[in-house]
């Protein structure tokens, strides 16, 4: 009876990560047509932050294949892939563990800051992407813009696609600065996927608990024979 619960309790568990992790690959889809989407192609190119989303793609395809084998191992009982599941899942919390702790100690404003005033001090556009994407105007408001014009660039103010003028009024732009905002987001951001890190790890360490009281309990047996022991914890449940 109780081989047959870890059973399903594994299975089930795997199932829901397995589409999780297809979630997370389709947000990093998502991430690459939105960025894509910025009219600044050479801007984002300098920046390197076409990477970003696929980073997370990559993260998702860890989690559906780790996942996906260790459905398939409680769904077959076969004693290989869930000891290979095991190993997988343990090696994941372990650098889980790592990232979250290093998410809640880095000292993200300075480093924000820093990259945010180099990019802003560069005449590739680079600095103009966070201003579209985080609706900011420079590093401390449109007041960053120096010029008798008044002028700031298309990405600091709402509704302006760089089409019609490649400048808009300061009266129109984002009040907020990008490096108090950016700042916050990316905290606040961080942050998050910490707590959702220790999260599954302890959906893990409960799966990997389960997973290995299930390989204890599979003794080499004919298919059949197995079978008929799956039927039994059916009908006892």
């Amino acid at each position: 009876m109780w081989r047959g619960f870890a059973k399903y309790v594994i299975y089930s568990v795997n199932l829901i990560f397995t589409l999780i992790g297809l979630l997370i690959i389709a947000l990093g889809a998502f991430v690459v047509i939105k960025y894509n989407e910025i009219n600044i192609p050479s801007a984002v190119s300098d920046a390197n932050l076409q990477f970003f989303p696929y980073v997370i793609i990559v993260f998702g395809l860890i989690i559906f294949i780790v996942s996906f084998s260790g459905c398939c191992g409680a769904g077959t009982q076969m004693k290989w892939l869930l000891i290979l599941y095991t190993v997988f899942l343990s090696i994941l919390a372990v650098l889980k563990l790592a990232l979250a702790v290093l998410l809640f100690i880095s000292n993200v404003k300075d480093a924000v800051d820093s990259q945010l005033t180099t990019s802003f001090g560069k005449a590739d556009g680079s600095f103009q992407v966070f201003e579209s994407f985080f609706e900011c105007c420079g590093t401390y408001g449109p007041d960053s813009y120096n010029n008798t014009e008044n002028l700031v660039p298309f990405t600091c103010c709402k509704g302006y696609s760089g089409k019609e003028a490649l400048t808009c009024s300061k009266a129109d732009a984002y009040p907020e600065g990008c490096l108090t905002k950016v700042a916050a987001k990316v905290s606040t951001f961080l942050r998050n996927i910490g707590i959702s890190l220790l999260v599954i790890m302890a959906f893990e360490l409960t799966a990997l608990g389960v997973t290995i009281y299930l390989i204890r309990t599979i003794k080499p047996k004919m298919k059949c024979e197995i079978e008929k022991e799956d039927e039994k914890d059916v009908n006892d449940e």
